[in-house]
C-alpha cells in the first residue's frame, strides 16, 4: 500500500500535486477515478471488481477524486483534482468492508483508506494489499479479475493455475524455513545459553517473507515502539533486547547457577516472528526421567496472548496479511498435558516433535483462540483427550 515510495497513511496533498504535475501515468499500481458512486448495485459491483482486480496484482492505489485528461485513448494521466464528496468516512468504510467480506471470496479483508484534503477537496486514496496466497473472486459474477496498465481484465485459465501454484509453493517454503529454523535453534545457533529440553514454539510468517523487504531496525522510533509488544511469555518483571544478524530479539533468562534463556521473541527483517519459551512446561522431574509436563491452560492463554502481541508488533511495521501462524513443541516424548478441568493422561506424547498444522489468517482482525482451536484440540487429542477445554473457559481471560 505505497504510492510515491510512501506507506498510504504518509500521502498528503503535496503528493497529490506531485502526481499531476509529473503526470504519473495509471498503471498496475496506481487507477484514478473522477467519481465514487456507490448508489445502486451496479455501481458497488464495478467497486469491488476493480478492488479485486488490484488485490489479484501486486496491489496498489485507487484514488477517488481525480480526474483524468480527456483522450479517445483513454490515457490515464491525471488532470486535476476534482474531488468528492464524503459525508461519514467511517460509515463509508463500514459498508466498503462489509461489501468486500460478503462479496469477495477469499475475502479481501486488508484494505487502507485516506482522505487527503486540498484547496477544499477531497481525495478517497483506498490501499489495497496485492494478493499472496489464493487468488480472490468477486462472488457476484464468479469471476477472477486481475490488472494489466491498461486497466482491468478477466484472468485466464493459465493465470489462475500459476496463482494456485505460487500459493502451494509459498507454503512449502514456509514448511522448509520452519523445520530449519527449529533445527538452529536446537543446536544453540541463535542462543548460546537457550534451554532445550522442552520447547515450544509458535512462528508467525507472512505471505510477503519473499519479497525483497527489508525492515530498518535503525530507525529508533520504531524499534521503540515494536519493543513495546515484544514482551516474552512470563517476562511479566521485565525482559532485555538486542539486535543481532537476524533482526531484532527480546529475551527473558533464568539466573541460577548459569544464565539461560527461557523465553525470548525473533523479529527478522523480512517480517518473520518468532516466539520461543519453556515457561508453559513444570520443571523437570529426575524420578520420571527429567520429563517435563506441560501447564495446559496456560499454554492456551499464552498463546493467545503471544500471537495477540506478535500481530501488533507487524502492524507497526506495516507487514500486511495473509500469514501464517505455525505452532509447534519439541522434546515432549512422555510429557503429558496437565489441565485442572479434565484427567492428567498417562500416556504421554508418543513423539519427541510435534507440528501442528499451518493456521491461515487473512487479517488481523481474525479471533485469535477461534482460529487455533482445532490445532489446541489436535495436541489434546495426541495426548489422549477428546478435546482442548472449551473455548467459554477462556473468554474472560483473554
Amino acid at each position: 500500500m505505497y504510492l510515491l515510495g510512501k506507506y498510504i497513511d504518509a500521502l498528503n496533498g503535496d503528493d497529490l500535486i506531485r502526481l499531476i504535475d509529473n503526470r504519473v501515468q495509471e498503471n498496475r499500481r496506481i487507477e484514478y477515478k473522477r467519481e465514487l458512486q456507490l448508489q445502486g448495485e451496479k455501481e458497488w459491483k464495478e467497486f469491488i471488481c476493480d478492488i479485486a482486480a488490484m488485490h489479484n496484482a501486486e496491489g496498489g492505489c485507487i484514488l477517488y477524486g481525480i480526474e483524468e485528461e480527456k483522450s479517445k485513448n483513454n490515457t490515464g494521466v491525471p488532470r486535476t483534482i476534482s474531488g468528492i464528496q464524503i459525508d461519514n468516512l467511517d460509515k463509508l468504510v463500514q459498508q466498503i468492508e462489509s461489501r468486500l467480506k460478503s462479496n469477495t471470496n477469499p475475502p479481501i479483508h486488508s484494505i487502507k483508506p485516506k482522505v487527503v484534503e486540498i484547496d477544499d477537496k477531497k481525495v478517497l486514496i483506498i490501499g489495497v494489499s496485492g494478493v499472496l496466497g489464493l487468488p480472490t473472486m468477486v462472488t457476484l459474477d464468479n469471476r477472477f479479475y486481475g490488472r494489466r496498465n491498461s486497466g482491468r481484465y478477466l484472468l485466464d485459465v493459465y493465470e489462475l493455475n500459476q496463482m494456485f501454484l505460487n500459493h502451494s509453493i509459498i507454503r512449502e517454503q514456509v514448511e522448509t524455513f520452519r523445520r530449519n529454523r527449529i533445527g538452529e535453534i536446537r543446536r544453540r545457533e541463535i542462543f548460546p545459553m537457550l534451554t532445550i529440553d522442552a520447547s515450544y514454539v509458535i512462528h508467525i510468517v507472512p505471505y510477503s517473507f519473499l519479497r525483497e523487504q527489508s525492515l530498518d531496525f535503525a530507525n529508533l522510533s520504531l524499534v521503540t515502539k515494536l519493543l513495546r509488544s515484544m514482551a516474552p511469555i512470563s517476562s511479566d518483571s521485565g525482559y532485555s533486547h538486542h539486535f543481532n544478524i537476524d533482526g531484532i530479539a527480546t529475551s527473558l533468562t533464568k539466573v541460577g547457577k548459569e544464565k539461560h534463556t527461557i523465553s525470548y521473541n525473533q523479529f527478522f527483517r523480512n517480517g518473520i516472528y518468532e516466539i520461543y519459551t519453556t515457561t508453559v512446561f513444570d520443571d523437570p522431574n529426575p524420578q520420571k526421567g527429567n520429563i517435563r509436563n506441560i501447564h495446559g491452560d496456560f499454554l492456551v492463554v499464552s498463546t493467545v496472548d503471544a500471537v495477540r502481541q506478535g500481530f501488533v508488533t507487524l502492524q507497526t511495521s506495516q507487514v500486511e496479511p495473509p500469514l501464517l501462524v505455525c505452532q509447534s513443541l519439541h522434546n515432549v516424548k512422555g510429557s503429558n498435558i496437565q489441565s485442572p478441568d479434565q484427567f492428567s493422561a498417562k500416556m504421554g506424547f508418543p513423539r519427541p516433535d510435534i507440528f501442528l498444522p499451518p493456521v491461515l489468517f487473512t487479517s488481523y482482525e481474525m479471533p485469535i483462540l477461534q482460529a487455533l482451536k482445532a490445532n489446541f484440540d489436535t495436541l489434546w487429542q495426541a495426548n489422549g483427550h477428546q478435546q482442548s477445554p472449551p473455548l467459554e473457559k477462556f473468554f474472560k481471560q483473554i
